[in-house]
């Protein structure tokens, strides 16, 4: 998958974080307390379940990306075939061409070990794009997770005191009613 597009997913994670976050700011203060607020429990389940939908397919990005490991390994194995086919064919018709197959032996030598180093360097190349790219990956998913990790704790603590405020609320109009009752 294309860096512009992880980086599209990551933009709109990121903007359904920021909705929740003026969703909170824009709601109005709860009647006796302005340190509370009233939210509209659709809209908030729905901010959190785009993020929760968003955040698996940044994971599917990732393993398109592994997989696209094994390709880079696999066209580097393809290439390094390539070459030695090529060079079997360019040994044999120097057999055939030339008397001195000691010296056509020397050279088909040559060009193997030359082949078998050149496909190591393809693959140490194809591992290394690819480890790169998963670090970026990793990276971001973790930066992402932490994200949302403090977010839902914000989010959690925020609701506890939303809850001991009701609680407290609930309290002073029990002993109300206990008043007026007596």
């Amino acid at each position: 998958m294309a860096k512009t597009q992880l980086d599209v997913k990551m933009v709109q994670v990121m903007n359904s974080i920021n909705n929740l976050q003026q969703m909170l700011a824009e709601s109005p203060n709860i009647m006796f307390n302005s340190q509370f607020i009233k939210v509209e429990r659709n809209k908030m389940e729905e901010q959190l379940n785009e993020v929760i939908n968003l955040i698996p397919a940044a994971f599917r990005e990732a393993t398109f990306i592994v997989e696209n490991q094994n390709q880079i390994i696999q066209d580097a194995q393809l290439d390094v075939q390539a070459l030695k086919n090529d060079t079997d064919l360019k040994i044999q018709k120097m057999l055939e061409t030339h008397s001195i197959v000691q010296e056509a032996s020397q050279y088909a030598t040559e060009i193997i070990d030359k082949a078998k180093q050149e496909s190591i360097e393809m693959q140490l190349m194809g591992v290394r794009h690819a480890d790169e790219k998963l670090q970026k990956v990793e990276y971001r998913l973790k930066s992402l997770l932490n994200n949302v990790h403090e977010q839902v704790q914000q989010f959690e603590e925020y609701l506890s005191g939303v809850m001991v405020i009701i609680q407290e609320e609930r309290n002073q109009i029990k002993d109300t009613i206990e008043k007026i009752e007596s």
